[in-house]
């Protein structure tokens, strides 16, 4: 099977496998055909449209995959907040027929911005993920200053030219949370505004946009309240461009903001090419993008199991470009006959795509590998061309749950929920939960990864919470899970993981005891476990293994799952050395840093087969400081160095954070290693550190007398065995 890695095949190479592929695990059709895309049509979608009723449902994520509670959830007037598990619902609300706008925002958060075709009658998913917005520049807004970013990009902040929100002059300390959006990088259409690239130009035509970087920026003052530029007033905008793009991207490009009111990218601007970098000037600050507009076509397809029928749950990617595989859109269900199971997304014309279907049950993260992903290349296409991709099978074959529900008199199933508990070969699973479909007392889910196991939680009308926590079969097979019984107390799934030094432990016996209760299991091969027990009750969970013994008391909540995170059976047996370092430059003199480091899994030490590399995290029992290194070698003597090394030292005072760059292929810093120690795994890697840094406000520092001490984890190989290994 096909295999894409984070280094680029050749795109000649790419296309001959690709074609091969599709036409051995997809049954695709090259050939376009004259078939209606799911929920709307090529016309302007940014026109006014009849309004429609639609159920929104979906779950909003951080930037690695982290199911976020307490976000507000808005669309067309209507507002809910997120579940424990980053859950939301908007039912039966009145949208417009050909594009509904979701808006959500969290502290500390940039604003996350989604829209989607809504299905008439019907739930139409959503996932949605959100950027950190914390603070990574502080300046004066007296004399204003600039933030660069370590691939060049700058946003410069004119001197007195800061006004809050009621337009009165501000003065004093300026919080700044600059963030790049790589178009050529993972994650980069799961977390761009709007999510489908559509925009309005100064004509007021519409476009799809083709983009070559993305600044977000938002401005504070000292007292939280927000900043923006002075009528008058501009900021210079440096925006880098991926090395990919570098032969296609024009001298002169529009500029663009995105309006969060209305959910669309607007023209306002240009920028200029000065190498490999965008400049331009903007008279606001938001969301800043240097696209090429295009004309669009419609992409359609359906995703199937082993036996043809329509995958009910899953995502589909369709980047902006053959080498770009981000943008995505979660498969919809709608009832309508030949269209069942169909997705569809509008793409820039005139360019060769890629449609690309991964593993069963593993959505993309900013971390995931992407070993089986299918894909089927689209050719360029015309202006308003539909083309269907035909019937695509994930690799390997989805595995299938089904079942039925016994319910008391007059009650239904409000929802349905899966998320993973642990997986067998596929390890960097979606960490939230997903929404099955259902009907009546019946289900079935065809979207899952063998061998895994999943806790799936039901919810009432009548507000019962049952949870049942199951494991599939091999790739095509059914697991039946009979009749589940509703009518019964409320329970909760209580998880955790027993490890011992950071070593999880497989076949350790773990009991939760209650008043009037108790359930048991056993650890599978990465140390987990699930047991349900009813909500809102005192436990106790009892763990031994032939390499220790530990018990833990919690309170089992209301509702949703409690996971109690690792839990050690030993006594440590390894003392850390010291970690500690000299800080001089940025307002410290010889200033000595010591740190009392947090244990597993907040500080770790591995080895990563794949990149031969050593990674080291060590993080202060304050949550205050924290350094991370990487380097090549694993025995004592001087570490080996490239332009994927580097060290990272981070300070917090108050709200802000400031981190200090070395290595990673960064001119004018400079970070040497020497490793005096290097154990087996359960051991210590130990060693020492010395370099010139940069922070992220420009300043330079030098680090003297630096020493790190840390427990050896096991080896990294997303390669080898899909995660952490012997």
């Amino acid at each position: 099977m096909y295999s894409f890695s984070r280094s680029l095949i050749s795109r000649s190479m790419a296309y001959l496998l690709i074609l091969f592929f599709c036409t051995i695990f997809t049954g695709c059709k090259p050939d376009e055909e004259d078939v209606a895309p799911v929920g709307g049509d090529v016309e302007d979608p940014l026109s006014p449209a009849p309004d429609v009723r639609t159920t929104l449902s979906g779950i909003v994520l951080d930037e690695e995959g982290n199911p976020l509670a307490g976000v507000t959830v808005t669309a067309h007037g209507e507002t809910t907040t997120t579940s424990a598990e980053g859950l939301f619902e908007l039912e039966n609300i009145q949208v417009p027929g050909n594009r509904c706008v979701i808006s959500c925002e969290k502290e500390n958060y940039f604003t996350g911005t989604r829209a989607e075709i809504p299905l008439r009658n019907a739930v139409t998913s959503v996932r949605i993920r959100l950027m950190s917005s914390a603070t990574t520049h502080t300046i004066d807004a007296a004399s204003g200053g600039t933030a660069t970013l370590s691939n060049g990009s700058k946003v410069e902040i004119p001197a007195n030219g800061l006004v809050t929100e009621s337009g009165a002059s501000y003065t004093g300390e300026v919080n700044m949370s600059v963030r790049y959006l790589d178009p050529s990088a993972i994650s980069f259409g799961a977390l761009v505004a709007g999510g489908d690239m559509l925009a309005r130009r100064t004509d007021e035509s519409t476009s799809i946009l083709y983009s070559y970087g993305i600044l977000r920026v938002l401005l504070s003052g000292s007292a939280g309240e927000k900043l923006q530029l002075a009528t008058g007033k501009a900021s210079t905008l440096t925006v880098a461009i991926p090395q990919s793009q570098l032969t296609t991207a024009p001298q002169t490009i529009p500029l663009w903001y995105f309006d969060e009111a209305e959910g669309v990218w607007i023209e306002e601007g240009v920028a200029t090419r000065q190498g490999d970098k965008y400049i331009g000037t903007v008279s606001h600050f938001t969301d800043w993008n240097c696209d090429d507009p295009k004309e669009f076509a419609t992409v359609i397809g359906r995703v199937v199991d082993c036996n043809g029928g329509h995958i009910t749950r899953g995502e589909v990617f369709i980047g902006q470009s053959s080498n770009d595989l981000n943008n995505g859109v979660v498969l919809q269900n709608p009832d309508n006959g030949a269209a069942e199971g169909r997705f569809s997304m509008r793409v820039p014309v005139g360019m060769a795509l890629m449609v690309v279907v991964p593993p069963p049950a593993v959505p993309i993260t900013a971390s995931t590998e992407r070993p089986h992903w299918v894909m089927v290349p689209v050719p360029p296409l015309a202006a308003e061309q539909v083309y269907d991709v035909g019937d695509i099978r994930p690799h390997p074959c989805p595995s299938v749950a089904s079942g039925s529900f016994k319910l008391k008199t007059g009650d239904a199933v409000k929802s349905l929920n899966v998320k993973v508990l642990s997986g067998g070969t596929n390890n960097n699973l979606y960490k939230g939960s997903t929404p099955v479909p259902y009907s009546g007392t019946n289900f079935s889910m065809n979207f899952l990864a063998a061998d895994v196991t999943y806790s799936m939680t039901i919810t009432t009308e009548s507000g019962l919470v049952v949870t049942k926590v199951f494991q599939t079969n091999a790739a095509g097979e059914t697991v039946d899970l009979g009749v589940i019984d509703l009518t019964g107390p409320q329970l909760v799934t209580i998880s955790g993981m027993a490890i011992c030094q950071n070593t999880p432990l497989e076949n350790a016996a773990v009991t939760v005891s209650w008043a009037g209760g108790s359930a048991s299991a056993t650890t599978d091969n990465l140390g987990l476990f699930a047991i349900s027990m009813p909500v809102g009750t005192s436990g106790t969970a009892s763990i031994t293994h032939t390499r220790g013994a530990a018990t833990k008391t919690f309170q089992s909540p209301a509702s949703g799952d409690f996971n109690m995170g690792p839990v050690d059976l030993c006594a440590s047996q390894t003392a850390t050395g010291e970690n500690s370092f000299l800080i001089n430059g940025d307002g410290y003199q010889q200033v000595k840093k010591a740190l009392s480091i947090k244990p597993y899994p907040d500080s770790y030490v591995y080895f990563n087969r794949d990149e031969a590399t050593t990674k080291l995290s060590v993080v202060d029992a304050s949550d205050a400081i924290g350094v991370t290194l990487s380097f090549l070698g694993t025995t004592p003597g001087v570490a080996g160095k490239n332009d994927e090394t580097g060290a990272v030292i981070w300070m917090k005072s108050g709200n802000k954070t400031i981190n200090y760059w070395a290595g990673y292929g960064m001119s004018d810093t400079n970070v040497d290693i020497t490793i005096t120690r290097y154990d087996t795994v359960g051991g210590l890697i130990e060693g020492t550190f010395t370099g010139t840094f940069v922070g992220d406000n420009g300043s330079t520092v030098t680090i003297t007398d630096g020493k790190f001490s840390g427990v050896r984890y096991f080896d990294f190989s997303g390669l080898e065995c899909r995660g952490f290994c012997m």
